[in-house]
């Protein structure tokens, strides 16, 4: 499920024809002339930015949560 998901999300990105970067990246310049910077690439300046994480909630620890997976 999780691979579909992502296979999904990848085609959806060509369909629109953005570009995918990935790795780890932080706004800088102004409001104005906002910059992505990363250090895997050189930097990036758009008018708009999509920023996913790909996080995931975290499961606090309860005795017997392994049960309701």
């Amino acid at each position: 499920m999780k691979t579909m998901l992502s296979d999904k999300y990848v085609d959806l990105i060509a369909d629109h024809g953005w570009e995918l970067c990935s790795g780890y990246a932080a706004f800088a310049g102004t409001q104005e002339d906002p910059v992505l910077e990363s250090p895997v690439r050189e930097s990036v300046n758009a008018a708009l930015c999509l920023v996913a994480t790909g996080s995931a909630p975290g499961t606090p620890w309860r005795r017997g949560v392994h049960r309701f997976r």
